[in-house]
């Protein structure tokens, strides 16, 4: 049967025996199709035999390959009755599946996706490496993006937010200070909430810290919100008990009142509702203003402005009788009237400005206001930080996506017979595609469940650790804008680490994969360079990021 390993003209006797029974057991087309390739393979394995003195028994060898040849005929006579019966229906006639391939059955993804598993569990390390690697550059983007979207996408919590303004005032070099942003002052802010006709209403802003006494516990210092009577109807925040403050409570000769926060009111007071009214010690004590006033309101759960830590809110000691326009201690916010958009109003404000160059030279010589979103000027701090951390880690996910796909394209040169004989058998380049991506995608899912669980797990602790940097992080939350982008991440990362070693696989032809040496062909060796192409881009990104 073929004992020695010495090359002959003619193929030794194993071979020539096991190609007839290949033509004799394969269907005709089939055989016609494939019988060349399928015995170059076996030829392949049994020189290999012959030159390894101690390998199976050649004999053991030959029955294997038979029997396996024989398992091929078998099933593919087997496919073949089956296309041809569902080709007619029992009495001859036209059969509804005609024409319809086993590669198209409604169940074949169920199969491409049993098959992946199956293959996954046989193979454990390279799945764990996979999606490991895919959870941490997941889990990575996703935390950063829940981040991103509640502190830089989501809307301020107030009632038609897109139409609140910040107002700062600026100083230009020829006025003899360079401040791109400032403090305005108690004229300023008076003459432009009588004189700007693009506002629905003004207000004025400061903080201060409070030593405060009533209520349970030691005394405490809490941060103070010092405001004109306008702004909560700015915000158009309606108050859980009592009465807001009112632009009335700005006059000439005002009475110091307190509006407390939701959290300072049911730690302080226990939630007591019989609150409003009492007197609460607070405050800096200014000509009309005293330190002591009465509480007139409880704000709701949740609000907070300007800032998350702020406990309770008083008056802004506003006089208009003052007219020097050289202080300047706090900012202003403004809404948008009905109609007016915020360019409208930013032209409004110009013609103003220039008419006090005209009235105040003195003072408003390269010095004006300026007007600016109220979303903008919660988080300018923390937006190029943020962005950068996002963009960072999305270079983390492309190394994960460039690792995963060096994974696969090692694990396809292990793979490219076995799917040679699915090709053999009669699978379409579309089902071996349809096959890969499925496996790519059920990666990417399992690497996107695990991710989002570290993600869940990351957030809380980064809040934990940011120390109070990060503005509005009372938004940030696993929602469903966080998940539809982690799925749509998922998507989109599958799709790139599984697109080259997808085409790859399933470009291979049969005779190639049958005779292929990687280390020594020209296809071979364009494999390996792409491979290699692959990590020194992980290593160009890895350094970049360090930079």
């Amino acid at each position: 049967m073929g004992s020695s390993g010495t090359p002959s003209s003619e193929p030794p006797l194993a071979v020539r025996v096991y190609t007839w029974i290949a033509t004799l057991l394969l269907p005709h087309s089939f055989a016609k199709a494939y019988r060349v390739p399928i015995t170059a393979v076996f030829s392949d394995v049994w020189r290999n035999t012959c030159r390894r003195p101690l390998g199976l028994p050649l004999l053991a060898i030959w029955f294997r390959e038979t029997f396996a040849l024989a398992k091929t005929a078998i099933r593919e006579r087997v496919s073949q009755f089956y296309e041809s019966s569902s080709q007619s229906g029992a009495n001859g006639a036209p059969n509804p599946r005609r024409g319809r391939k086993m590669s198209e059955k409604p169940s074949s993804m169920m199969q491409d996706v049993r098959y992946a598993l199956r293959g996954f569990a046989k193979n454990p390390g390279f799945t764990v490496v996979a999606v490991s690697t895919l959870a941490l550059g997941i889990g990575a983007n996703t935390a950063i993006f829940s981040v991103v979207s509640g502190v830089l996408l989501q809307p301020l919590p107030y009632d038609e937010p897109e139409n609140l303004v910040a107002i700062y005032s600026r100083f230009l070099p020829e006025s003899g200070y360079d401040f791109p942003e400032y403090a305005v002052g108690s004229p300023e802010y008076f003459d432009y909430l009588n004189e700007n006709r693009s506002m629905e209403s003004v207000a004025a802003i400061s903080t201060e810290m409070l030593t405060i006494t009533e209520g349970d516990g030691d005394p405490e210092i809490v941060s103070a919100g010092y405001v004109s009577g306008s702004m909560f109807s700015v915000l158009r925040t309606p108050p859980l008990l009592g009465r807001t403050l009112l632009p009335e409570d700005d006059g000439a000769e005002p009475t110091r009142v307190f509006v407390l926060s939701y959290e300072f009111w049911q730690r302080r007071f226990g939630g007591d509702s019989s609150v409003i009214g009492q007197t609460l010690a607070g405050g800096v004590e200014v000509e009309s203003f005293g330190a002591v006033g009465e509480i007139v309101v409880v704000m709701p759960e949740g609000f907070a402005f300007p800032s998350d830590d702020i406990q309770v809110w008083t008056q802004l000691p506003l006089d208009p009788a003052r007219t020097w326009r050289g202080g300047h201690w706090f900012y202003m916010i403004a809404r948008l009237a009905d109609g007016v958009s915020y360019e409208q109003a930013e032209v409004d404000m110009e013609t103003i400005m220039a008419d006090w160059e005209v009235r105040y030279p003195d003072h408003h010589t390269g010095h004006f206001l300026f007007l600016k979103p109220l979303l903008d000027d919660y988080i300018a701090n923390v937006r190029p930080a943020l962005l950068l951390l996002f963009g960072a880690v999305g270079f983390v996910l492309l190394i994960a996506c460039a690792n995963v796909a060096n994974v696969l394209l090692a694990r396809g040169e292990g793979r490219r017979r076995e799917i040679a004989v699915r090709s053999a058998l009669g699978a379409t380049r579309g089902r071996l595609v349809q096959q890969l991506v499925t496996e790519s995608l059920l990666l990417g899912c399992m690497g996107g469940a695990i991710g989002v669980i570290l993600a869940s797990i990351a957030v809380p602790a980064l809040l934990a650790l940011e120390g109070g940097g990060i503005p509005r992080v009372d938004q940030v939350s696993m929602d469903g804008r966080v998940l539809a982008f982690t799925a749509v991440l998922v998507l989109l990362t599958a799709l790139v680490f599984s697109l080259v070693p997808t085409l790859q696989g399933a470009a291979s032809k049969v005779t190639d994969a049958f005779q292929d040496r990687a280390t020594s062909t020209t296809a071979g060796k364009q494999r390996l360079r792409f491979r290699a192409f692959l990590i020194i881009a992980e290593m160009a990104l890895a350094i970049l990021l360090v930079i």
